[in-house]
């Protein structure tokens, strides 16, 4: 963090990656990045037509068909899945960063504090399209967002959720003794 920025960030969730994978929208993706049509008929083939059934004790219930999701536990499960969030969007402004780890997100926004809030909900607004158009789910029990200042009483700055000044206790002072976070839920915005 440069000497005098705040950072803003946002730890995100997707609720069952590999579960909820849209089939048709990474097929279609497929198409979009020209893998071979032998392939993508493969993968397709590989996706489609799954059935599960489920155990209790001794009764065994009538098989459902699996409409989303890549194998989980498979070797080609998690490149569908890389290949499913290849194309989120980029941040527009070089002070704001996502990072991705399978299923987790963090996105990462650094500058005036003034700006810290405004370029992070920006970014969360245009993610959030993303996340809409290709029917992926977060999961908000697992959502997080922190505020880290080196001031000890910050300024006024929007939150995450809505216009209200943040209150002292969502910041971090960041100090080379002292360390503190009260974090408040992101995926909660209205």
């Amino acid at each position: 963090m440069d000497e005098g920025s705040d950072a803003g960030a946002a730890f995100l969730d997707i609720a069952k990656a590999f579960d909820r994978v849209w089939t048709d929208g990474l097929v279609y993706k497929l198409i979009e990045l020209r893998v071979p049509g032998s392939i993508i008929r493969l993968v397709a083939t590989y996706l489609r037509g799954r059935h599960f059934a489920v155990r209790v004790g001794n009764s065994l219930s009538s098989e459902r068909a699996i409409a989303a999701g890549v194998v989980q536990g498979s070797k080609v499960g998690p490149h569908l899945f890389n290949i499913f969030v290849n194309d989120i969007p980029s941040p527009r402004n070089c002070q704001t960063k996502i990072c991705l780890f399978a299923d987790d997100s963090a996105v990462l926004s650094t500058g005036a504090s003034d700006h810290v809030m405004s370029s992070l909900n920006d970014y969360l607004d245009q993610l959030g399209r993303w996340l809409i158009k290709w029917k992926v789910l977060v999961n908000s029990d697992k959502c997080q967002s922190v505020y880290f200042t080196r001031r000890r009483i910050p300024k006024s700055t929007k939150t995450l959720q809505e216009n209200n000044p943040l209150e002292g206790r969502n910041y971090v002072p960041w100090r080379h003794t002292r360390q503190e976070a009260d974090i408040q839920n992101p995926c909660s915005r209205g």
